[in-house]
């Protein structure tokens, strides 16, 4: 088998390291394992590990009648054994294609989100990739009603795809990332460094201005006065991005670079993803201060729901664990 350890990739003199450890979520959906290609992809790539891991998470609903006849007994051990089953079907699928990809399997009893996020810190995972919905074969699908959660408390970056896009392999020839001059934003740039380093792709530096109403003033209305309120901060935007590309041109990535103005910020990064050959978006779960107090947390729920291409999002700080039950 391929060493684990990470491929390093120079950026400007310095070694930046790939995905080790890329952790898929599975609840026996047809639509879940659409997140395996791209997982696949990433984890050759980095010649990392995958982990698949699944959850046992809860009783099924009975009736008083049969709860009598105690016909629980067993339900874990039974439902344990059937994961277990379907996660090593799984891998021996993937071995069978490759059979020097590790393939590494985990199911657990618990809630989904939190039995997603333990593994996650178990395994020191640095990557998460998962669909935004399921349907479960297995007939327990509960992808979509976790995918916030994993998000909100991963400490690690979560590329999320839609099931209703067209099953195709990733897409990484160019990559969208938005920035608005904040710290957290900017840990999205380094996901797309770090990207951009081990596939070679192009990316586009991508900022949005809200309008009509400025976000640095938001009570003027469409006034002079206003407008050149934008125009100062469009200026201070181009001059960040330009400072930012700069950066990425000394490491020999090929950027362009892009200030929007749009009604709110998720229709300025859709109509920028319309324009743009881009196949994945990057962005922060949060954005605080920095250039105009830009707020990505804000559009990040809507991006991961409306955006044409998967969506990478990328934690602002390693966080302490927030696992609940």
């Amino acid at each position: 088998m391929p060493s684990c350890q990470r491929p390093l990739t120079r950026f400007g003199g310095k070694m930046t390291q790939a995905y080790s450890k890329i952790l898929v979520p599975l609840d026996g959906s047809e639509f879940g394992e659409r997140a395996l290609a791209p997982a696949l992809a990433l984890a050759r790539r980095s010649q990392g590990e995958l982990h698949l891991v699944s959850a046992v998470s809860s009783l099924p609903l009975l009736r008083p009648s049969d709860a009598e006849k105690g016909d629980t007994k067993g339900w874990f051990a039974e439902e344990g054994a059937r994961v277990a089953a379907y996660l090593e079907q799984v891998r021996e699928r993937i071995q069978e294609e490759d059979p020097d990809q590790v393939v590494r399997v985990h199911s657990r009893v618990g809630g989904p989100a939190p039995s997603i996020l333990r593994r996650v810190e178990e395994v020191h995972a640095d990557l998460v990739v998962m669909t935004t919905h399921g349907r479960s074969a297995l007939g327990r699908a509960w992808l979509g009603s976790v995918a916030d959660g994993v998000v909100r408390q991963a400490n690690c970056p979560v590329l999320l795809l839609r099931p209703d896009e067209e099953e195709a392999p990733l897409n990484l020839a160019r990559i969208m990332v938005s920035l608005d001059g904040s710290d957290a934003s900017e840990r999205a740039l380094g996901q797309a460094r770090l990207l951009a380093g081990a596939w070679g792709s192009e990316v586009d530096l991508v900022s949005v201005i809200p309008t009509p109403h400025s976000v640095a003033v938001p009570y003027l209305d469409a006034s002079a006065e206003a407008e050149e309120v934008r125009q100062t901060l469009e200026a201070d935007f181009r001059e960040y991005l330009d400072r930012t590309a700069t950066s990425l041109r000394e490491a020999g990535v090929k950027v362009e670079t892009q200030v929007v103005r749009a009604q709110d910020v998720p229709a300025g990064l859709l109509g920028a993803l319309k324009r743009s050959e881009a196949g994945l978006l990057v962005m922060s779960t949060q954005g605080r201060g920095g250039v105009a107090r830009l707020i990505l947390g804000s559009v990040a729920n809507r991006m991961i729901r409306s955006a044409p291409v998967p969506v990478l999002v990328v934690p602002p700080a390693r966080k302490e664990s927030l696992i609940e039950g």
